[in-house]
């Protein structure tokens, strides 16, 4: 009786504490298990999205993601697809250099260098996130990338760069992520797709500070704190006291007549406030007719 006794208890104790603890915490990030060409594909659940990748076994023969949730900053795709297959085989060792689309008020994000050929895949040219990576063939030699996008009225990517490449010889990971940082493509040379580069981004949202508007997402433009009470801002107006602006959406219905002309922080005159903004420009001053 006495051993049955002991026994039972820190059973019972072990299922109370089970139903007393609450639901578990939501993982702020993981890595997936390694995939091959004879294992599933390593994808990143709903509301996570790839940073980070490493692999391991010959020839980087073993690949897994590390994913991190976004869910909670409201991050929805409007569209999905798997890339088609590529591999060292069609690399050309061209480069070329691209400069990120302006959008309203010409600022430009600094220009890319994108490799040439089919050894790598950009999700939506530039415009998506990687969320699971599979593979086939010997050594895992033929890549293949789940593609989503985000939708581009509350997230932008922007600030893109090429990790160094990597392999299973070194430490089988390119970099150290920050949170915001997301793969948005990956590339590959050497016998097998041996050594594997990641390109990522900055993930950022509408209402995050800014200085350009190409650091806000498409439809929204980078706001500069205005005077509200319509004096003359030359002197601190435009970022010039060193304030950040905030990226906010564009105008988009605007008065007819408000009795103002103001005047944009590109020099350009326009007949409101507001349709400086439909036009993705901060306003500098502003006069009464």
């Amino acid at each position: 009786m006495t051993t049955r006794s002991s026994t039972v208890l820190p059973l019972a104790g072990l299922l109370l504490g089970l139903l007393t603890a609450g639901p578990a915490r939501a993982q702020t990030s993981y890595w997936t298990s390694s995939t091959s060409e004879e294992y599933p594909p390593a994808s990143c659940q709903s509301g996570y999205v790839a940073n980070d990748i490493s692999c391991k076994g010959s020839y980087c023969d073993n690949i897994r993601l590390r994913c991190v949730a976004r869910a909670s900053e409201g991050l929805a795709f409007v569209s999905s697809y798997w890339s088609s297959w590529f591999s060292e085989e069609g690399g050309t060792n061209l480069e070329t250099k691209i400069t990120p689309l302006c959008i309203a008020g010409g600022d430009c994000g600094p220009s890319i260098t994108m490799p040439v050929g089919r050894n790598f895949h950009v999700c939506h040219n530039g415009a998506g996130i990687v969320t699971a990576i599979t593979c086939k063939g010997k050594y895992c030699d033929n890549l293949s990338l789940r593609c989503q996008k985000p939708d581009s009225s509350k997230h932008h990517l922007r600030a893109c760069s090429w990790t160094p490449y990597f392999s299973e010889e070194g430490s089988g990971s390119p970099f150290v992520p920050g949170t915001n940082r997301v793969i948005v493509g990956i590339e590959c040379k050497g016998s097998y797709c041996d050594n594997k580069r990641a390109l990522i981004c900055d993930l950022a949202e509408v209402g995050q500070a800014c200085k350009y508007n190409y650091q806000c997402p498409a439809g929204s433009f980078c706001q500069y704190p205005e005077d509200s009470s319509w004096l003359r801002l030359t002197q601190y107006a435009c970022g010039r006291d060193g304030r950040l602006g905030l990226c906010k959406l564009k105008s988009v219905l605007c008065p007819v007549d408000t009795g103002y002309d103001v005047t944009g922080c590109n020099g350009v005159r326009y007949d409101s406030k507001c349709h400086a903004h439909q036009a993705g420009v901060s306003i500098q001053d502003a006069y009464p007719e």
